[in-house]
């Protein structure tokens, strides 16, 4: 009693917004009031979330999730044979009035004229048929496609004709108001007959705007007419009508040739493989009706491959290539010439790169080595290529197939070749040959797949070396090409070197004159510069003498006094030399008087050492062995004693102490008297010590700024 008197809503959720209606329960049923559902999508229908609320927000359980469908009919069919066709439940009809599929209380508000399911569209439309032709002994299948083409196989069973012969439709290949298809009849006789298709349905009619011919196909030659044993020969045959029929068959001695495309003038089909050598006989048959040609295809013994080689003559035969292609291979073999359209492949990184071949003669032909995709970062080292699978197709051939298998060397893949730019902007061309530098130039290529441009014309390459392409240009200075490709006088030619048809390398200009003012005579300006020039080259020249002259002058000035200075320096030695040696004289009398009279004085070894090392010094340090101190110190002076006496301290420790500038000649004179003192048991180790020292000191005046000439004096 409660939920009879509760306010019922019915709500829709739809494309997320939520509308609802008030709803009456009635018995056990629950009765939404009417509205108007829509939604923006462009879809026939749409699928909205359905709820019942009642008490306010409580919704009504709904255990098997009923949903609602709103739909638009002008969304679900675009003609009428659609339209009808579509399901009872939907309420669609056809509206004549708007040419739109409808709902009856759409059509015109009601008003207009509008066909139920029931009724028959009253314009059916042919668009398309196919075949549109077919052999005049008919059994061809006919494909009608079009509009409004009846809503079930009973609507167009008898109602087909083609050129005016009835065509049989078939019911499990009829898709209903969209397609038919029917099988005709010939019209008896090999006239030629034309005419449209036509679709009968009830008191309507749909005809074809193209027509249809019954002809007679005739097949007049066959394109090539040998082939391997393999098969895979694509043979063409050629004639009248041979896209004649819906289906076209060719068998050749009775082996099939599959039918690859067919148009008017031409068949293309592809022969299987024959176990012997045969003359076959073609035939094309056209929905089961045969058609022969007048001659014969021959199987005949598949190709072989010899050798496959490029590069230099006298090389190892083995096929070598770059990234960009285009190297000329030269392949040798046998029946070569029974193939219409080979191919050599190479496989890199798992990919396969093809390119075409041209056959000379039975047994060669030249191919092109295919381009090949290397990544940037992939560097390929010219000593040591890649070493790649090849092999050829040719037809079915398998023999041909994958050549490094069946004992033949790798394919060899070398880096791109590298030409180097002219030095100068414009290369003068001086001799009979024109010389590029580059990088890799033969590693893989020769002189056939070099290509030098100069302009119009063409260079004759004459040698290819590593580093080095050599060509002899036209004895005339060919036109430059200008962005069109025309030949352009006023400019200079551009040298262009191509590799492979592929590669292309831009040199520089190229001019057959010298230089301009080397063969010409000088502007006003140019020669008024090159005066002045001149002058002050001249000018320079001068000023460089008399700077030399002076110089001259001022170092004989001052050499001649030094000489001057030596001289007197000379007499003032020899005055003193004269001076000592009469004081000498006069000394020896003395001494001699001396010896006559008291004998010849002497002091001992120790007491002569020490007069001499330390003169002016009664009682030296040296003497003083009782001092304290020295026993606190006797270790490390036995150390430095051991370091004495090698040669190389001891020499390091003199050049040291003479180096420092701060170390008077007093000090110097002191510590050698004190090593000799320590070196009196080794005489000749002190020798050796003096000798290296004195022979270093000769070196240092030699080379220094004292004259030479005072030291030996």
């Amino acid at each position: 009693q409660f939920i009879i008197q509760t306010r019922f809503v019915c709500q829709f959720n739809i494309e997320g917004r939520v509308t609802s209606v008030n709803a009456r329960l009635l018995a056990d049923t629950i009765y939404c009031d009417d509205m108007e559902f829509s939604y923006t999508s462009r879809t026939p229908n749409i699928t909205v979330p359905f709820a019942v609320i009642w008490g306010g927000s409580k919704p009504l359980d709904n255990p098997d999730n009923i949903h609602v469908v709103i739909y638009r009919c002008r969304d679900m069919a675009d003609n009428c044979g659609m339209c009808l066709a579509i399901p009872p439940k939907y309420g669609c009809g056809w509206c004549q009035s708007t040419d739109r599929c409808e709902v009856k209380e759409q059509c015109g508000r009601g008003s207009g004229i509008w066909l139920n399911r029931n009724q028959t569209c009253p314009n059916p439309e042919i668009h398309s048929f196919e075949p549109m032709m077919g052999p005049w002994e008919g059994n061809t299948n006919v494909t009608i496609k079009g509009i409004n083409l009846g809503k079930t196989f009973d609507d167009i069973y008898a109602g087909v004709t083609v050129a005016g012969v009835p065509c049989q439709p078939y019911e499990h290949l009829y898709i209903r108001t969209k397609q038919i298809t029917c099988r005709v009849d010939g019209p008896g006789s090999k006239k030629l007959e034309v005419g449209p298709v036509i679709v009968k349905i009830e008191n309507y009619r749909g005809q074809s705007k193209d027509n249809y011919e019954f002809v007679d196909p005739v097949i007049t030659n066959i394109s090539p007419k040998y082939g391997p044993r393999s098969g895979g020969t694509i043979v063409k045959i050629t004639g009248r009508y041979m896209n004649a029929g819906s289906e076209i068959k060719v068998t050749i001695d009775e082996l099939p040739c599959s039918v690859i495309s067919a148009e008017s003038n031409e068949t293309l089909c592809m022969t299987s493989s024959s176990n012997i050598n045969r003359n076959g006989t073609l035939l094309m048959i056209f929905d089961g009706k045969n058609r022969t040609y007048n001659g014969y295809f021959e199987y005949v013994d598949d190709p072989t491959i010899e050798s496959v080689e490029s590069g230099v003559a006298g090389q190892i035969k083995v096929p070598k290539g770059i990234p960009a292609g285009g190297i000329k291979i030269s392949v040798t073999g046998k029946n070569l010439g029974y193939i219409q359209n080979p191919q050599m492949y190479v496989y890199y990184d798992d990919k396969m790169f093809v390119s075409r071949c041209d056959v000379l003669s039975q047994t060669s032909m030249d191919c092109r080595s295919p381009t090949i995709e290397v990544p940037e970062h992939v560097q390929l080292d010219a000593e040591h290529p890649l070493h790649l699978e090849y092999g050829f197709r040719m037809d079915n051939v398998t023999g041909v197939q994958n050549l490094t298998q069946n004992g033949f060397n790798h394919f060899l893949l070398y880096p791109n070749p590298i030409y180097d730019m002219f030095e100068e902007e414009v290369k003068y061309y001086k001799s009979d040959y024109l010389t590029i530098n580059g990088q890799h130039l033969e590693r893989a290529c020769q002189e056939s797949d070099v290509i030098v441009q100069i302009g119009n014309t063409y260079c004759n390459v004459t040698s290819l070396s590593r580093q080095q392409l050599t060509c002899r240009p036209p004895p005339v200075q060919p036109p430059a090409l200008n962005a069109e490709g025309l030949p352009d006088k006023q400019e200079l030619p551009e040298v262009i070197v191509i590799v492979g048809n592929t590669l292309r390398f831009k040199i520089g200009k190229l001019s057959y004159a010298l230089p301009a003012g080397l063969n010409g005579p000088l502007s006003r300006p140019a020669l008024i510069g090159v005066i002045a020039a001149i002058v002050i080259l001249v000018f320079i020249f001068i000023a460089f003498l008399i700077a030399y002259r002076r110089k001259s002058t001022e170092s004989n000035r001052v050499l001649k006094n030094m000489q001057e200075q030596m001289d007197i320096l000379e007499l003032r030695v020899a005055a003193e030399c004269k001076e000592a040696f009469a004081e000498l004289q006069t000394e020896m009398t003395d001494l001699t008087g001396d010896l006559t009279s008291g004998g010849i004085p002497f002091l001992d070894y120790r007491t002569y050492a020490m007069k001499i090392l330390f003169p002016n010094v009664d009682n030296h340090v040296v003497l003083q062995w009782d001092r304290p101190e020295l026993q606190r110190k006797e270790k490390g002076l036995r150390l430095f004693g051991q370091l004495i006496m090698h040669k190389t301290f001891l020499l390091l420790f003199v050049r040291t102490l003479e180096s420092n500038r701060y170390f008077s000649m007093r000090d110097r004179v002191n510590v050698a008297s004190l090593i000799m003192v320590t070196l009196q048991s080794k005489m000749e180790y002190c020798t050796d010590i003096l000798k290296t020292l004195l022979a270093e000191l000769i070196e240092k005046c030699m080379e220094g700024k004292s004259h030479p000439k005072l030291l030996l004096r």
